[in-house]
């Protein structure tokens, strides 16, 4: 136990006592055994001028004494430092450490500012790669296929043909739009059972078929698919439709009569909604003009055709089409569509007013 008056330096490593030391040789100014940072010590050297206890602590905001600190040399001893010198360690020693703290915000600050950036980069790059852009032909015989076994049945010769048009497609909610062509691949496909389909590509987010079979009241559209792309910011939405009909739509009638109407109705089911959609519709024959095709006259059939949906999706649907009289090949089309979706956000409503017009005659494969 120690004496009042002896000479001894009692160390208290965070706040702990641990015995007596030995004291420091006389000729020694104050060097005391090392101690590790981020502790508090307190040393008493009675037999030293005042101050005789000294609280250090190895952080900027540490307990000082009242009438001098202390400071860490570069062995990690406790040394003595009056007035002056305590000022030159602060502003040398413990200004130098701050910076260090500084620099590790900034660090983090620059790190998550980079995150941000390479976000924004990425959502920039795939809005760009996911915006709607033409079809070539090229790109549509790639994915062309026929049945060479299906029945030779009447029917245009398939492979891919060209078309010209414009459209535009519109969402409400969220506000997008996307446009339709000017180039527009149209493929005819060989199906069975007196069957074919036709699909018409009005950009790479956008496409539509329809499947055509001739029968005894003449050629008839009996389903066909939709599908669509829409780019919400980086995020890809993509949605087809399947239509079938019961009462298939009369596109050609063998027995054509002016003004004539003959109803349809067909059903159909989308990936992104839920329910089934019901689709009543007319054709009214209105004509057989002739029209001009890559400098060809072409007899055609002319009808119009009106579409009623209700369902998940409630709105209509207006065509304008012509057709080769001869072989049912689509030779004009014009539409114009409005549909009403109900979403978690509230109603969005669709729009779609395009056209299109056959360019050649003969389909590349």
């Amino acid at each position: 136990m120690d004496r009042p008056g002896s000479r001894s330096r009692r160390l208290g490593i965070n706040g702990d006592a641990h015995g007596a030391r030995d004291a420091a040789p006389s000729g020694e100014s104050g060097a005391l055994p090392s101690s590790s940072p981020h502790t508090i010590t307190t040393i008493d050297l009675r037999s030293l001028p005042a101050p005789r206890q000294i609280r250090c602590a190895d952080e900027p905001q540490g307990p000082w004494a009242l009438f001098g600190r202390c400071g860490w040399d570069h062995h990690g001893r406790v040394e003595l430092l009056d007035a002056k010198t305590a000022e030159e360690a602060t502003s040398g020693r413990f200004g130098a450490e701050r910076p260090v703290r500084h620099h590790r915000v900034r660090t983090t600050l620059v790190v998550l500012l980079s995150l941000v950036i390479l976000f924004v980069l990425v959502s920039v790059v795939l809005t760009l790669e996911g915006r709607a852009r033409p079809v070539t032909v090229n790109q549509a015989i790639s994915r062309y296929h026929s049945d060479p076994s299906a029945d030779p049945g009447t029917h245009p010769p398939p492979g891919v043909y060209s078309y010209q048009g414009t459209g535009t497609d519109r969402l409400t909610f969220p506000p997008l739009s996307q446009a339709e062509g000017p180039t527009l691949p149209g493929t005819v496909e060989i199906q069975a059972d007196g069957c074919w389909s036709f699909r018409i590509d009005y950009s790479t987010n956008h496409w539509q078929s329809w499947t055509y079979c001739a029968r005894p009241t003449g050629l008839v559209e009996t389903g066909g698919l939709v599908w669509q792309r829409w780019m919400v910011g980086p995020v890809v939405e993509t949605n087809l439709s399947t239509l079938r009909c019961s009462l298939p739509l009369l596109s050609i009638p063998s027995v054509p009569a002016a003004d004539k109407v003959w109803p349809a109705r067909c059903t159909g089911t989308s990936t992104q909604i839920h329910g089934t959609l019901v689709t009543v519709g007319a054709t009214r024959f209105l004509g057989q003009p002739i029209l001009t095709i890559a400098g060809h006259k072409i007899p055609s059939v002319h009808i119009e055709v009106q579409w009623k949906l209700s369902g998940p999706q409630v709105g209509s649907e207006r065509d304008d089409l012509w057709f080769d009289a001869q072989s049912g090949l689509p030779l004009q089309n014009r539409r114009s569509i409005q549909v009403r979706t109900g979403t978690p956000f509230g109603p969005s409503t669709y729009t779609e007013n395009g056209e299109f017009v056959l360019r050649n005659l003969t389909p590349k494969t």
